[in-house]
């Protein structure tokens, strides 16, 4: 197998993309770009040039819609904790895999037990209160339930994988996950993921999306209440209206280029075209 090119990647990345991007469309599911790839969008009109992945994210309804009606016309497979088959899949948040003609070695974290190719994440936006003190409770508990599904990822890692490490710390964290993830189950991950669906989405006037950045994920639905089509690498694809206000909470001054130093890569994963 050949290892991958950053451009490659990020082709593969794209694709898949595009037919999530023609399923909701088909079937009037609201999404938009998030993260770094909501920030690539509008600094760069595609892929911030050293990411390798792609994020995007839906409301609570329109992502439980998706998750459970999901068909690829390009042959890709969904994989969701929280559908039939999902005891397979480590995380919160569901992923959408290219499998015929990618290879990913998974590393440490292994977010499905099968044998996978290149990936787009597919985030789940929840209801989040409107108080500030109930927002940072409800913001720990959000950590909390992601560290706990975190630990899931190492269960099935092999001890293996502690030759990939070149630095003592990275030693120690990879042991002490793995034998925490010894204790944590299933039905924890399951237990977490109906806690941090506590808050309606409909009713509710904020949302986090993730608990990464703390409080700065608590923000005014109204940022996600309507989309736009915008240019990514060579198509259109939807990002949220109020994307300023959420990338400024999130990033600061978005705008600017960090240096190079400061250029955050998914350097646990290795690509291959099979």
């Amino acid at each position: 197998m050949r290892e991958m090119t950053l451009k490659e990647v990020q082709h593969v990345c794209l694709e898949i993309l595009k037919d999530v991007h023609s399923f909701c469309v088909e079937n009037h599911i609201n999404y938009s770009l998030s993260g770094g790839s909501l920030l690539g969008a509008i600094r760069h009109n595609g892929f911030i040039p050293w990411d390798d992945d792609a994020d995007i994210q839906m409301s609570r309804p329109d992502y439980d819609r998706f998750i459970r009606t999901y068909t690829s016309k390009c042959g890709f497979k969904l994989f969701s904790p929280e559908i039939e088959g999902g005891e397979v899949a480590n995380a919160r948040i569901a992923r959408v895999f290219e499998m015929d003609k990618t290879y990913v070695d998974q590393g440490p974290e292994i977010f499905v037990e099968q044998p996978v190719g290149v990936w787009i994440d597919i985030l789940p936006v929840e209801g989040a209160p409107s108080d500030l003190v109930e927002a940072k409770k409800f913001l720990k508990q959000f950590a909390w339930g992601e560290r706990i599904i975190c630990f899931l990822l190492y269960k099935n890692a092999s001890f293996k994988e502690i030759r990939k490490f070149h630095d003592f710390h990275g030693y120690v964290k990879f042991v002490v996950k793995k034998f925490i993830s010894l204790f944590i189950t299933i039905k924890h991950r399951d237990k977490a993921i109906q806690r941090l669906k506590q808050y309606d989405y409909d009713s509710s006037e904020y949302f986090c999306a993730s608990a990464h950045y703390g409080l700065r994920e608590w923000q005014s639905k109204k940022n996600m209440e309507n989309y736009i089509l915008h240019r990514f690498e060579d198509t259109e694809l939807y990002i949220m209206t109020g994307y300023d206000e959420n990338l400024r909470s999130l990033y600061g001054e978005y705008m600017q280029i960090p240096p190079e130093g400061k250029r955050y890569k998914h350097d646990v994963y290795k690509r291959y075209w099979k």
